[in-house]
């Protein structure tokens, strides 16, 4: 499971917690950072 669907799933469970069309927008934006440093530390030596 990534983690954006983590994210959405947590904030499903979570009934007091309201989640606006930005903040869904933010949390898409910081899953997409994530997974890009991701992708780039495995492309980097073990030396770096």
């Amino acid at each position: 499971m990534g983690f954006v669907e983590l994210l959405k799933k947590r904030a499903k469970e979570s009934v007091k917690t309201i989640v606006l069309p930005e903040t869904e927008d933010i949390v898409k934006k910081i899953g997409r950072a994530v997974q890009q440093e991701c992708r780039d530390r495995s492309r980097m030596p073990s030396s770096a």
